[in-house]
């Protein structure tokens, strides 16, 4: 009986010895999170009237060309495009202006800008073009028109400069 009791006492000592020592823990959450912004890009394409004739082939017909303006704007942000008036125009309105194409210091030819169509309402300085928002480009048409009929047009080279502006 004592034998029993040694093996006993020796297989209990053995089995708790070789137990490993439980370790503890405690779990704790990694809160994760990102915050998209609103961004927008814009690039725009020239403009070129090219040749304008007042006295016979625009002397009765509008010169009209167009541009694209591209936007690429993340979603949610409710872009819309804005044209500025241009280096040239005087005496526009707050919100349609009346630009002009500048050659030297005195020479001048009217033109304008028009959302839609070139036919369409004159694109002033306020956000007239909504464009999508899903994250891809969009391309915006910009009509350009000048008007026949202008007198007293001096021979030379004319330019302006419009900022196309993308509010979001």
């Amino acid at each position: 009986m004592m034998l029993r009791r040694f093996a006993l006492a020796s297989v209990l000592l053995i089995a708790s010895s070789a137990a490993p020592a439980m370790a503890g823990s405690a779990p704790a959450d990694i809160i994760v999170g990102a915050t998209v912004i609103n961004s927008c890009t814009i690039t725009a394409d020239p403009l070129d009237f090219g040749d304008y004739d007042p006295l016979v082939a625009n002397k009765t017909l509008d010169l009209d060309v167009s541009a694209d303006v591209k936007t690429t704007c993340t979603s949610g942000s409710t872009p819309n495009i804005s044209l500025g008036r241009g280096l040239n125009d005087i005496t526009g309105s707050a919100l349609v202006p009346a630009r002009r194409l500048k050659s030297g210091t005195t020479d001048y030819l009217a033109y304008n800008l028009h959302s839609g169509s070139v036919t369409g309402p004159i694109w002033g300085s306020g956000g007239i073009d909504p464009v999508a928002d899903d994250g891809t480009e969009q391309t915006t048409t910009v009509f350009g028109r000048v008007p026949a009929g202008q007198v007293g047009i001096v021979v030379g080279t004319y330019a302006d400069t419009v900022v196309a502006t993308v509010n979001f």
